[in-house]
């Protein structure tokens, strides 16, 4: 009985210590500084003032590629399930532009609320952070 528990015990640190990676091809982009490239949002923040509940609050965020190297989106991370997100382009030329659109349901919020979501690139900054603001009735 006990060589069977030993041996489930040994599996199982053996197996625990590899850690999962992403293929060197996937991360070539991410910390190569040849790839990186740089980017700029025109606005990070949209405020919405006083809005009522059960609604879906819509805020868009311009950025451009102001590299001289694709841009390309890894990530975009909102911090709650109420919000999702629709990214115009994963890749963005030089000096091209694109947007991030975050659409937040205020269906169980109430008060002054502000969610941010990070966006993650190819670029010097590894992330950046978007905001919503809102007073929900």
């Amino acid at each position: 009985m006990r060589r069977k528990y030993y041996l489930i015990v040994l599996t199982g640190l053996f197996s625990c210590q590899q850690p999962a990676t992403k293929t060197p091809k996937q991360d070539a982009a991410f910390k190569d500084p040849a790839y990186l490239t740089e980017l700029k949002f025109l606005n990070t923040k949209v405020e919405f003032g006083r809005v009522p509940r059960d609604t879906n609050l819509t805020a868009r965020y311009l950025f451009v590629n102001t590299g001289k190297k694709p841009l390309i989106i890894s990530s975009v991370l909102p911090d709650c399930m109420c919000t999702s997100y629709k990214l115009s382009n994963k890749i963005t030329k030089p000096y091209d532009t694109g947007s991030v659109v975050l659409t937040l349901s205020t269906k169980e919020k109430v008060g002054p609320v502000q969610l941010y979501s990070t966006v993650m690139a190819n670029t010097t900054s590894k992330m950046y952070a978007l905001k919503i603001v809102a007073n929900v009735k």
